[in-house]
């Protein structure tokens, strides 16, 4: 038993028992103690305009671009703020993005953790915001330690400011951090994740050569990189170019050719008798493991494969989903949307119709760089929270009578999709109905002795059907 010790840059208050790596650390109640983990960075990041679904501006105007893409830009002054490191300090960890920001009444039911010591890096890490991430919660530490999940997306509110004379930029400032997400991918990139140990993150857009990549292979005795790394050398040798000038000889072309091509072999041999010679360096410093140790190692590397395996059946189901809904929201005669379209379209209708059914309800920024199933996930998160918003407001029993007397919570997304859509269009008609003068409106007599809510339960369960 034993305490971390006091480093500066460290908590100083978490008392721990044993290490799992060079940066994790396990505490008594089995929680992880996740240190020095990158989860903000300057520069530029990229946004479907659907995601800010028509918010403002600091002018007022919706935040809008001519081609669907905002770019936000984030420099040091905005992330490294002191009322930015603060807001973030004790922040809760939840596994995925909620559909609402984190509050008294929801926090319990996302809750996986929290976050201290928020501090700007340094050297590599400079232009990055750390925390010291503590996972507490059943759900996040099996997908850190059993599916793999390692990259971290932060959930905060924050003014953009359009930039003169660049349609669609935007600068960002004013951020109020409320929590981080572990997340498939995350819009920082690798470099935002938490790791086994600290490495420098990978800079955006920005190709390592093969040699680098070796170097850091053989940094981390990394034996797959460095048989990667060589392999990639080779392919990347320049391609010969047999002479043409017009008065060269057959002979002399013959000769170049020859020590090309021996050049070429000599190049080849050296790079495999490098690769022979780090092997077995790497052999030499990697500690040897038992029969059992390797056993264990070996289930984990089954269990990461088939939960990636898993995410993938995950994803294809979630854009087919999606696009059925997306399919079910189009107009008759207009083009369905299909991938990332869909995903917008189904979103932008999501959180229209939930301001009818939760006027005022806040929802989070979905991540479009998260998986399939992420995303589909929020946009059910936003719909769930939406009708048990309403069922605790005045129209309580028009909601109650699509979701019957079951939890919201534990509806099929199907389920979701048909009361909220059902709700939304009956609230929308009592709205409309509440402020239009008595006498302008006369039932016909087939909206006498129809029911509106009936024919619409119809036309779903048809659509549904259909599609299965």
């Amino acid at each position: 038993m034993r305490t971390v010790d006091k480093t500066i840059g460290k908590l100083k208050d978490v008392f721990t028992i044993s290490k799992e790596g060079n940066t994790r650390e396990r505490l008594a109640d089995g929680s992880l103690l996740c240190r020095d983990v990158p989860f903000a960075r300057t520069g530029t990041m990229l946004y479907d305009q659907s995601e800010f679904a028509g918010s403002p501006d600091t002018n007022g105007d919706p935040i809008t671009s001519p081609d669907g893409v905002i770019i936000v830009h984030r420099d040091d002054e905005t992330l490294f703020s002191e009322p930015t490191i603060t807001s973030f300090e004790s922040a809760p960890v939840t596994v995925g993005h909620p559909p609402d920001f984190l509050n008294p009444d929801n926090r319990a039911a996302y809750d996986q953790g929290t976050i201290r010591n928020i501090r700007r890096g340094d050297g590599a890490l400079s232009d990055y915001l750390l925390a010291d991430v503590i996972v507490k919660g059943r759900e996040g530490l099996d997908a850190i330690e059993k599916k793999g999940i390692r990259e971290v997306s932060p959930g905060y509110d924050a003014d953009y400011e359009p930039i003169e004379g660049m349609p669609g930029h935007y600068k960002q400032s004013t951020i109020t951090g409320n929590h981080l997400a572990i997340v498939e991918r995350g819009r920082g990139g690798r470099g935002v994740r938490i790791g086994d140990e600290q490495k420098e993150p990978d800079v955006a857009f920005r190709k390592k050569t093969w040699g680098a990549r070796l170097l850091n292979a053989i940094t981390t005795n990394d034996a797959d990189g460095i048989e990667e790394a060589i392999r990639e050398g080779a392919d990347e040798m320049p391609e010969r170019v047999k002479p043409t000038i017009a008065n060269t000889s057959d002979e002399q072309v013959a000769t170049v050719e020859q020590d090309d091509q021996k050049r070429h072999t000599e190049v080849l041999d050296a790079i495999h008798d490098l690769g022979n010679k780090v092997t077995a360096l790497v052999d030499v410093l990697t500690p040897k493991t038992t029969d059992d140790e390797q056993t264990e190692q070996d289930r984990t590397d089954e269990a990461v494969g088939a939960a990636r395996a898993d995410q993938r059946k995950d994803d294809l189901k979630a854009v087919e989903e999606t696009e059925d809904e997306a399919e079910c929201l189009t107009e008759e005669g207009k083009r369905v949307p299909t991938g990332d379209a869909a995903f917008s379209a189904v979103r932008l209708n999501t959180i229209q119709v939930a301001e009818i059914i939760a006027p005022g309800m806040r929802h989070g920024t979905v991540d479009t760089s998260a998986s399939r199933k992420e995303q589909r996930s929020a946009v059910k998160n936003i719909r769930v929270a939406a009708l048990e918003s309403a069922l605790r407001g005045p129209h309580a029993s028009v909601v109650r009578r699509y979701v019957g007397a079951q939890p919201v919570r534990n509806m099929t997304a199907d389920a979701v999709f048909v009361a909220f859509r059902a709700a939304g269009d009956a609230i929308a008609n009592t709205n409309r109905s509440s402020v239009m003068p008595q006498s302008a409106y006369i039932p016909s007599h087939s909206h006498t002795h129809s029911n509106p809510a009936a024919e619409m339960n119809a036309r779903n369960r048809a659509f549904w059907g259909r599609n299965k």
